[in-house]
């Protein structure tokens, strides 16, 4: 937060140039060290997952664990990709709205107002991939036929605090 609050009360361009870099190498810094963390509960999640596979004793496995264990994989390879790019040197590729706002989560555990525009996709023609992504990470709203935007009411009011407006255009 010291870094942010003295890039916008800068003495001079060079400063604020270098403070941007300090900036942008924390936050990959904490990104990455985020990302070695989801990376080690994702891999418990994954022996467990195959522990209950393994004790079915030749049974069928019930399809919620064949979903579970699909959007678990897909969850890893894309940390595995994130971290990959990252390490590579690529720049962020998502806004870190819980740092750049901590400030907004620690006094009031969410923002005032959400606006949003959320795409209306049928079920039907979500990728296979980023729907169990979508359900793995929303399980409260998934439902066989959800569309997209019911992950994004989700999203949005997890964002609120307690007596926030959702306005959705």
């Amino acid at each position: 937060r010291e870094l942010q609050d003295a890039y916008f009360q800068p003495d001079g361009a060079a400063q604020r140039g270098q403070l941007k870099r300090q900036i942008d190498t924390t936050e990959a810094d904490i990104v990455r060290a985020a990302l070695r963390e989801r990376q080690q509960d994702e891999q418990t999640k994954l022996e467990n997952v195959q522990l209950k596979l393994a004790n079915l004793g030749g049974k069928a496995p019930p399809p919620a664990l064949i979903a579970e264990l699909t959007a678990l994989t897909h969850s890893i390879d894309a940390t595995d990709a994130t971290l990959t790019s990252l390490n590579a040197g690529q720049p962020l590729p998502f806004f870190l709205y819980r740092l750049h706002f901590a400030s907004v989560f620690e006094q009031k555990d969410g923002f005032d107002i959400v606006i949003a525009n959320p795409p209306y996709v049928r079920h039907e023609k979500i990728a296979p991939t980023t729907l169990a992504t979508l359900k793995a990470a929303y399980p409260a709203v998934a439902n066989g036929m959800a569309d997209l935007y019911v992950y994004f009411y989700a999203r949005a009011l997890q964002l609120l605090h307690e007596g926030g407006t959702l306005c959705f255009i």
